[in-house]
């Protein structure tokens, strides 16, 4: 209540108080008093015109009020039907763009009893700005609120039919249009979470918003950096780390997801942790990336050389990368699959091979170049059939070779020994390098102090001349060297 004299509208009889006022018009005229106040801080729909100071509790008195008492001349709601929920967000979407304005929804949905459902959307510029703490920072544009509220609605009604009924209420009252005071767009938002997603600095982003600033000023114009630690905030994105969420299996599933969204997906085969797909156990995970170009690549170049490779210790969970390449007309190394998993057997290899033999078909290659393990070539007999020639790729056979001098205790034979394996291993002459190989292993077998590495040679080495042999792969060695 207020003590400044009130007035009945009807007799013109003034009163010291509102309650005065309120019993008078029961008593006297019979009437119910609307809940009006001639305090602004009673009611948060106010009058904001010179000299009147009413509020009310419900946005159709106050509409009432501008009319009678202020000649405003405002329209009746306009009523729209929809056939989904899909057909009113994007008609909302589009007056909000057109006419500069926000609706959000100022409170839970109402279930009524005949099935329907309502949702109440009021302009973004209505309501009070809470300074909830003294340290917190003045927002760059200032508050969005009005410390009123504003008469421009949407009540939403759902019919148990499935379409959508709107009652608007075009007109808005105690704010300009003010750009600055918009809430950004959906679509801009997620274009500022791609950006930041593939490692665009913040800077950059503004000046790229910026830079298509045109005469007709859009919200998208006027970013800020604030807005951009928002939507940073909002999608858990963090930057330092180049990555979407702190929690890499869901960093892993919103990627796929979203790639599952794209036409050319690259993602051909996906199993998380937690899910139990064949052949693979539950607490496995496999990651396989092919896209169109690569499938391409490996259907073109595939034909002559496969080579495959592991490596290992990428990340804390111990996950392995298994890269495929092929030969390209320009004699280039090229990658054409990538598989992330936690297993290292024939297992998920052969489900490898399995996946892309039903993208491309079988792939009835000549040369199939791995490391020294078998876990590869048997993956690819069983999935795509054997090959003429299996080889090893150089570097795996050096590393092998170099960890395995440790069995000759003499410095100076050790030494000797590897001059003699790099010569025999650059032997391109395929008529002298087993004659040039094997005199190399006799004379090893000979002298105790290298008979441990000779014999480490013959058991592994001796019999597989084509499998290491450098003759054999001159061609490929500096093609497809990529080590671990």
């Amino acid at each position: 209540m207020t003590i400044m004299p009130v007035y009945c509208n009807i007799c013109e009889k003034i009163f010291t108080t509102r309650c005065h006022l309120n019993r008078h018009l029961r008593n006297v005229h019979h009437v119910t008093p609307k809940p009006t106040s001639y305090d602004k801080s009673v009611h948060s729909f106010k009058c904001l015109e010179e000299s009147c100071n009413n509020s009310f509790r419900y946005n159709s008195d106050l509409i009432k009020h501008l009319k009678n008492d202020h000649s405003f001349n405002i329209e009746d709601p306009e009523i729209k039907i929809f056939v989904n929920e899909e057909d009113f967000k994007n008609w909302k979407l589009k007056i909000e763009t057109t006419e500069k304005c926000n609706y959000v929804i100022i409170r839970g949905i109402q279930r009524l009893s005949c099935g329907d459902v309502k949702t109440y959307y009021v302009c973004n510029r209505s309501g009070f700005y809470h300074k909830k703490y003294k340290q917190k920072a003045t927002k760059y544009h200032g508050t969005c609120k009005i410390n009123s509220s504003c008469i421009s609605q949407m009540n939403v009604t759902m019919l148990a039919n499935g379409t959508i009924k709107v009652e608007r209420q075009k007109m808005h009252y105690g704010h300009s249009i003010s750009i600055q005071h918009l809430r950004i767009s959906k679509e801009d938002r997620n274009i500022i979470a791609n950006k930041l997603i593939q490692g665009e600095s913040k800077k950059s982003i503004l000046e790229s918003f910026r830079n298509k600033i045109g005469t007709d000023i859009k919200r998208s114009d006027l970013i800020t950096l604030k807005d951009i630690e928002n939507v940073q905030r909002d999608f858990k994105l963090s930057i330092e780390k180049g990555i979407k969420h702190e929690e890499d299996a869901i960093n892993i599933d919103l990627w796929v997801t979203e790639n599952m969204q794209c036409k050319e997906n690259p993602v051909i085969y996906y199993k998380p942790q937690g899910e139990n797909m064949d052949p693979l156990e539950i607490d496995d995970f496999c990651l396989i990336i092919m896209n169109q170009y690569q499938q391409l690549m490996l259907k073109t170049f595939g034909q002559n050389t496969i080579v495959v490779d592991s490596t290992h210790g990428l990340t804390q969970y111990d996950f392995e990368m298994t890269t495929i390449m092929v030969i390209d007309d320009c004699g280039e190394g090229f990658p054409v699959t990538y598989m992330f998993t936690n297993r290292k057997d024939t297992v998920v290899h052969t489900l490898l091979f399995d996946v892309i033999r039903t993208r491309i078909g079988i792939l009835k290659t000549k040369t199939f170049m791995s490391h020294m393990s078998e876990v590869f070539y048997e993956a690819w007999t069983y999935s795509m059939g054997k090959t003429e020639h299996q080889l090893y790729c150089s570097w795996h056979v050096d590393r092998a070779w170099q960890m395995n001098l440790s069995k000759i205790a003499n410095k100076k034979k050790r030494a000797l020994v590897n001059k003699t394996l790099k010569a025999v291993q650059q032997n391109v002459d395929s008529n002298s390098f087993e004659d040039q190989f094997d005199s190399m292993l006799e004379d090893l077998l000979i002298d105790p102090d290298t008979k441990a590495f000779g014999l480490y040679l013959e058991t592994n080495y001796s019999k597989n001349y084509e499998k290491w042999a450098y003759c054999y792969r001159k061609k490929l060695r500096d093609k497809c060297r990529y080590g671990p």
